[in-house]
């Protein structure tokens, strides 16, 4: 692994981290109010709204993050070409080395990462489920970025 991979990938798992920290902070901020009904929802304070807000942004950054940079850069230090390999192709050949599983919890992931960020006002109920929704998969989430991070730390080919 060169020293350009190696600092490449030391920021995508220092940025891994401050989502997840992130996260946690915004979860604990408001997990006395969830689960979320319409009438909570609509008496938010600005405060807990803003925590919310701050959840779904961390939480699709995290995702988007894991998606797009740390699933291909944990292979590229594996020494493996990532350039021609699909999404899937990917996910797969990280199952096969044992540190990530089921493509169907990434897809559920994705779904409700995108139902919550289609927000419509006048579709009060479709909110409060999708946004019941993210807050319940905090832990898995977090499991892809921490299952990644702990393998490259016990290979030593974290940088961090």
């Amino acid at each position: 692994m060169t020293n350009k991979q190696k600092d490449k990938l030391k920021k995508i798992i220092e940025s891994g981290r401050i989502h997840v920290d992130r996260i946690n902070s915004a979860y604990n901020a408001v997990k006395e109010i969830l689960p979320l009904n319409s009438e909570r929802f609509t008496t938010l304070s600005t405060d807990k709204r803003a925590f919310i807000d701050q959840y779904i942004f961390r939480f699709a950054k995290l995702q988007d993050l894991i998606g797009q940079k740390l699933f291909r850069e944990t292979l590229e230090a594996l020494g493996e070409d990532t350039s021609q390999m699909t999404f899937i192709d990917v996910f797969h050949r990280l199952e096969k080395y044992n540190i990530v599983s089921g493509i169907e919890k990434w897809q559920v992931l994705r779904e409700i990462r995108n139902d919550v960020a289609h927000e419509y006002p006048l579709m009060i109920q479709e909110t409060i489920d999708s946004v019941n929704a993210i807050l319940n998969k905090k832990d898995e989430l977090i499991a892809f970025f921490e299952r990644i991070d702990e393998f490259l730390q016990n290979k030593k080919l974290s940088p961090v």
